[in-house]
């Protein structure tokens, strides 16, 4: 809640006091606890105290150092994090979302086409499609190769429209997924896609 407060309604001045409060922790508890400010709401300075915090011998620490990573874009944070992604650590697709470049669409899209899409979710793959399909909001384009990807794998349906929104909006829907989705289970998709073909019709 406090690091929602932070991103939406706080001044870049108590935003700073706060990245401040965790610079000044010593003890790592303390410190995770400073850092889960920025569970939300991007770290405002140089991420290099988070980064190295990534690998505190405090599992909690370390959760909250990811968590801060994954709303930081950043060329360090960058580089950092595309040095581990062939070691499958599992916090690092998540910020490599966050630090995408349109040259890397090529590497991300085996990544996430190598997760497994179970009901289980045992590969995390719903939080990296709602990663993938939040890009636009940091006006970056998600790669339309997955937002097909999503549309074709995905269980949630909520998924599967945001997925399809976007591709209407870059034009990248034909009329044979339009139709298919006329027989999709949500409401939702199906008035999106009728409204779409009949605009088309016209």
């Amino acid at each position: 809640a406090l690091s929602l407060w932070l991103q939406k309604k706080a001044d870049a001045a108590t935003v700073q006091e706060y990245a401040d409060a965790y610079l000044l922790q010593t003890d790592s508890e303390a410190r995770a606890e400073a850092l889960q400010a920025f569970s939300c709401c991007p770290y405002p300075g140089d991420p290099s105290p988070i980064l190295a915090d990534t690998a505190s011998s405090c599992e909690v620490l370390q959760d909250a150092a990811w968590k801060a990573l994954e709303h930081i874009r950043h060329p360090a944070v960058r580089d950092f994090v595309i040095a581990l992604l062939e070691d499958n650590a599992p916090q690092a697709l998540p910020v490599f979302i966050t630090n995408y470049l349109p040259q890397d669409e090529p590497r991300l899209h085996r990544l996430v086409s190598g997760l497994q899409v179970d009901r289980a979710c045992s590969t995390n793959w719903h939080g990296i499609h709602l990663d993938i399909l939040r890009m636009e909001d940091q006006g970056v384009k998600a790669p339309l190769s997955l937002l097909h990807l999503i549309y074709e794998t995905t269980y949630c349906s909520n998924c599967r429209e945001y997925a399809l929104r976007q591709m209407g909006r870059r034009h990248a829907l034909t009329d044979e997924m339009l139709r298919e989705c006329l027989l999709d289970s949500s409401n939702d998709i199906r008035a999106y896609a009728k409204r779409l073909l009949a605009r088309r019709q016209k």
